[in-house]
């Protein structure tokens, strides 16, 4: 694949190239036991496009279960290291093999301890360093709660990036306040769903092979003998379990440093014969279908991969409810305090397995996101989105409009395969529209300074491309080492005189790499244009017929309205200024339709006008619509009453659907609209002779139609705007 990655001068520049490579990603592991973070980042793994992301593990070299041979032939690597006890050793060799390595992205798995790993990774100029929360605390382990809470404060130090399995766990090491503000990314412990679906020849030739018989309660539990894991209460529940039913028997899978204790406590108990410890194993899968009930005791858990396993093989499961709750899938599942004797989870056991029937839980599963196949989707796009060059888009409106719909187009285009872009914008309609074009955005609670320091805090873009007057001047203010283009859709009236908005354009301007402008009427009638010249530069619009085309089903629909406006109700679009036309049309044309596709602030007082001129069976309001050409094909005319416009993208799209276009003579209208397909309009008198003209005279109307759709097909500019959009960035990233 082709990835772009960090490079950097000796200034410390940070450029981008692109090379024809995965990118590889450090995980880093700390000791490889074979536990459940291992299991975790090797089911992702094996199911993560290699060709676009590889992972090489660095581990303690005194690591036991490591699987070399598997993770070498997808094309990793396994790199052994000192143990983070020998800090000096750790911090070097670390350091140098991330160096070596070339690494753009380090994926620290080892919670607290990542503090460790991650300052390796800053001095050896990783930019992304991410901090994943596995797990949280207890009480319990005196002397492991020590170091994590000693070291938990500095969990943030070094991260760029937090990530966790569940909620309990990034809110534990991360805050609350960063979990809240949408920091912490949740990547859950997904399993293949395939590989643990509840299977009955399975589970009988399991059995058959553990020399089980059919009718045997089987009690399961996988995970290793440390005091996180609670044996020694699994067995206190398990000897209540077996006083009740002497047909029953325990199954422990995996290894540890209290494993010799545990069997002695089974011993003193008498029930050695009823315990089989069987030790690490690679079935496990299977094994699960030979249990009857999973239970997993834990004195804490982030969101344990054993759970979810045991519930996707539809086990009844008996939890303690020191773990999130998010590891519940099945409703068959119960959260049980440790505070409760083990006699009482015994009972509550016995009695829940009684009418207790096993099923497939595939769905259940896969809608409450634990399928690998899907999630590991998510995780691709994390890693990719990290290391791809970042634009963000800023723009002040919460609706979809004209400026709405530029800024779009340029994100969906195909400078998505270099770029990774950001819609930055408030709550509204807007985020809808973002939605069904699978836009990623980010929501701000209002556009200020600090609100735009926290997104690219988040993001880290390249570059910052502001949309609006409002988004220009914030984000001018907000960082001078982060290049930023100011982009003018429209010539507002505050650009001609001296006002508080022209000199704090003028300081915004100053400011910027780059201002973009869609006329030239903007730059020369902007009053201070003289002082930054320089920088201004007319792009136009990105307009394509092909898009247009695309919403339209078909051209032959029926006239049912003779003229036609798609614009907001706001001052410059001057509504009031189209009603007192269409009034004077009426004089000659009684029963004249017309329909305005858009919503605004005005619009309670144009419907007010609207009663005053007695033009209610004469107009009809439809508000926003996703879709306006729906409402453009079956007018005959299309009219805009402008008091100012940048471009006037909305006549393009008119004269691509056959319209003739009849329209302020202002802005950049004169680029897209001449007499051969519309009327260019200076004053009222100018709207209401051309639109009786065409309304009264068919071969006029005829030829127009013809034009407007030739004119269309000659301004037609998409793809160069975009190649010269594209020669912009580049540009600005070179300079800086």
């Amino acid at each position: 694949m082709i990835a772009s990655i960090f490079t950097s001068n000796k200034e410390g520049v940070v450029k981008f190239v692109v090379e024809n490579k995965p990118i590889r990603v450090a995980q880093i592991i700390g000791k490889w036991l074979g536990g459940g973070v291992e299991s975790v980042v090797m089911n992702y793994y094996r199911n993560i496009d290699r060709s676009k992301i590889q992972f090489d593990f660095i581990c303690d070299e005194d690591s036991t279960n490591i699987p070399y041979a598997e993770i070498e032939s997808l094309g990793g690597k396994v790199i052994l290291i000192p143990p983070y006890q020998k800090v000096i050793k750790y911090h070097k060799e670390l350091k140098r093999v991330l160096k070596e390595g070339n690494y753009k992205i380090v994926h620290s798995h080892i919670n607290t301890l990542s503090v460790f790993s991650l300052f390796a990774a800053k001095c050896a100029g990783v930019p992304v360093r991410i901090a994943h929360s596995h797990s949280t605390t207890n009480k319990k382990e005196k002397n492991k709660n020590l170091m994590k809470q000693l070291l938990r404060p500095f969990s943030k130090v070094f991260a760029t990036d937090y990530m966790c399995c569940s909620e309990l766990a990034g809110r534990w090491l991360f805050g609350d306040k960063e979990y809240d503000k949408g920091n912490v990314y949740l990547l859950n412990n997904a399993i293949n769903l395939d590989k643990f679906k509840y299977d009955e020849v399975v589970r009988r030739e399991k059995r058959k092979e553990l020399n089980i018989d059919d009718d045997t309660l089987v009690i399961g539990h996988v995970g290793r003998f440390v005091e996180q894991k609670n044996h020694r209460f699994l067995i206190d529940i398990f000897n209540e379990v077996h006083k009740q039913n002497e047909k029953s028997i325990l199954l422990l899978v995996g290894q540890g440093p209290l494993m010799e204790k545990i069997k002695e406590k089974v011993k003193s108990l008498g029930i050695e014969d009823s315990v089989k410890f069987l030790g690490q194993r690679n079935d496990v899968s299977e094994l699960y279908q030979a249990f009857d009930v999973f239970c997993l005791p834990s004195l804490y858990e982030g969101l344990p991969v054993v759970g979810v396993e045991a519930q996707a093989t539809g086990l009844l499961c008996l939890f303690s409810d020191d773990m999130t709750k998010e590891t519940k899938v099945l409703e068959s599942t119960s959260f049980l305090s440790l505070e409760q004797s083990a006699k009482e989870w015994a009972e509550i056991l016995l009695k829940s397995i009684e009418n207790f029937e096993r099923k497939d839980t595939t769905i259940e599963f896969f809608n409450n996101g634990f399928d690998i196949k899907k999630e590991v989707k998510k995780n691709e796009k994390y890693y990719l989105n990290k290391v791809t060059p970042t634009i963000i888009h800023i723009v002040n409106s919460k609706i979809f409009s004209g400026l709405e719909s530029v800024a779009c187009d340029i994100i969906t285009s195909n400078l998505k395969e270099k770029y990774r872009f950001i819609y930055v914008t408030q709550k509204g309609p807007i985020i809808e529209t973002l939605t069904e074009k699978n836009i990623d955005y980010e929501i701000i609670k209002k556009l200020n300074i600090k609100e735009m320091k926290r997104v690219i805090k988040k993001y880290h873009p390249i570059i910052i491309h502001a949309h609006d007057f409002t988004a220009s001047v914030v984000c001018s203010a907000v960082k001078r080492d982060i290049p930023l283009i100011e982009h003018l859709h429209n010539n507002s009236p505050w650009l001609k005189k001296i006002s508080i908005n022209s000199i704090a354009f003028l300081y915004a301007g100053l400011r910027a790499d780059k201002i973009l402008t869609v006329s030239e009427s903007i730059e020369n009638e902007y009053i201070f244009s003289e002082f930054i010249k320089n920088k201004i530069e007319c792009i136009d619009n990105p307009i394509s017929r092909e898009k247009i085309l695309s919403k339209v089903k078909e051209f032959d629909y029926d006239k049912i309205y003779d003229i036609c406006c798609v614009a907001r109700i706001t001052e410059q679009k001057n509504p009031y200024r189209f009603l007192e036309i269409l009034s004077e049309i009426k004089k000659e044309k009684n029963n004249i339709k017309a329909v305005w596709v858009g919503d605004g602030e005005l619009k309670f007082d144009v419907l007010k006008k609207v009663d005053e001129l007695e033009l209610n069976n004469n107009i009809d309001f439809v508000g926003f619509q996703k879709n306006p050409y729906s409402y453009m094909i079956q007018s005959k005319i299309f009219m805009l009453t402008s008091d100012w416009e940048g471009y006037g993208l909305v006549a393009f799209e008119a004269l691509t659907l056959g319209l003739p276009c009849v329209v302020s003579n202002l802005g950049g209208l004169p680029k897209i609209v001449d007499n051969e397909c519309g009327k260019l309009c200076r004053n009222n008198e100018d709207f209401i002779k051309e639109c009786l003209n065409l309304l009264n005279n068919n071969a006029i109307m005829e030829k127009k139609i013809k034009n407007s759709i030739e004119k269309s097909m000659r301004i037609d500019n998409f793809d160069n705007y975009i190649l010269k959009l594209k020669s912009i960035y580049r540009k600005i990233e070179e300079n800086r």
